[in-house]
């Protein structure tokens, strides 16, 4: 619902720079949200499936941190992709999906041909978060940039991986704090409070060190003072 309005608003725009842009991707670091609720359910899968459903049908541990990566990955491509619709500049990657499946299919058969059988699905979900990662984020904010802003996507580069980068490292650290206890309710309850405190935690920081979001957050604070004077 959030991104519709915001096509809607993008597509009214005559000239959209750079700016529009950091400010729905600050948007999606709102994933602060999103991130929490990811990481609480790579945290707490485990033991709610435990509890609920039988250790059988338990997921191992590398693909639920594959899923949620991929996850994460694919959402993070919203934001060039509703310019990119918006600014109808998708005709100039149109050989992209060609190649993103090839290499996707090729690298899916090498995996499951050289990893051990357990970690087939471990290697086919590895191979599209790498074609998510060295062609879809490479190549369509590089149209945008190049086509509708008529500048250099560097700066989005950067802060693109260094937001996956952070998030990855966060699900690692997820992964080597988790306690086993005696109890599975208590497990569940510790194991959640973490998974949540490491969510939170670097999402908080990253939004706050984030220029746009002190810019946006001063703005929007300013108005509000502004708004309290008027009606005294």
């Amino acid at each position: 619902m959030v991104f519709q309005k915001i096509r809607k608003e993008a597509i009214n725009y005559t000239m959209i720079d750079n700016a529009i842009l950091r400010k729905l991707q600050l948007l999606q670091l709102e994933i602060a949200k999103e991130i929490k609720r990811i990481c609480e359910k790579h945290g707490i899968d485990y033991f709610l499936d435990t509890v609920l459903f039988g250790a059988n049908l338990i997921l191992s541990k590398q693909i639920t941190f594959v899923i949620t990566l991929n996850y994460f990955i694919q959402f993070m491509r919203q934001a060039a992709n509703l310019f990119r619709d918006a600014t109808g500049t998708f005709y100039y990657d149109r050989w992209k999906p060609i190649v993103e499946g090839l290499i996707n299919v090729v690298l899916s058969i090498c995996f499951v041909l050289v990893l051990p059988s357990e970690y087939n699905v471990v290697g086919v979900i590895a191979a599209t978060i790498l074609t998510n990662l060295f062609v879809c984020h490479i190549v369509e904010p590089h149209v945008l940039h190049k086509y509708a802003f008529k500048s250099s996507a560097k700066t989005y580069y950067i802060r693109n991986y260094v937001y996956i980068a952070a998030f990855a490292a966060a699900l690692c650290a997820l992964h080597f704090c988790m306690v086993d206890m005696s109890s599975q309710w208590l497990e569940l309850l510790v194991n959640g409070s973490i998974a949540v405190a490491i969510a939170i935690v670097p999402c908080t920081v990253a939004i706050l060190v984030n220029k746009d979001f002190r810019h946006y957050l001063h703005g929007f604070t300013r108005k509000i003072f502004k708004r309290n004077n008027s009606d005294n």
